[in-house]
């Protein structure tokens, strides 16, 4: 089974102004429609349909997500687990790290 569990800093986006949190997920939310990732989890990380097309929706999020300007600063953490190997996204693209 995949799943994506995607954190943003809500007090860096407070801090800075220019986007809630709320408006950061729900352009994260829309993305993972477009893919049909629609299923969410108790801890509300996406989650895979079970299906071949998994992988290839879960690395257009990534690919889409990793260059946005609106998300680079405040993703706090971004776990990619498929079958129990957790990957550490934020870590493997040095994402969040830069100054606003």
């Amino acid at each position: 089974m995949m799943r994506m569990k995607i954190k943003l800093n809500e007090e860096k986006a407070k801090e800075n102004g220019k986007y809630t949190v709320e408006e950061m997920y729900k352009k994260i939310d829309d993305l993972a429609k477009k893919v049909n990732i629609t299923k969410k989890d108790k801890e509300g990380a996406f989650v895979g349909n079970n299906d071949r097309y998994d992988l290839s929706s879960f690395i257009r999020i990534v690919l889409t997500l990793k260059d946005c300007n609106w998300f680079k600063p405040y993703v706090e953490e971004w776990l990619w687990d498929e079958n129990g190997e957790v990957e550490d996204v934020v870590k493997f693209y040095n994402l969040g790290r830069k100054t606003l």
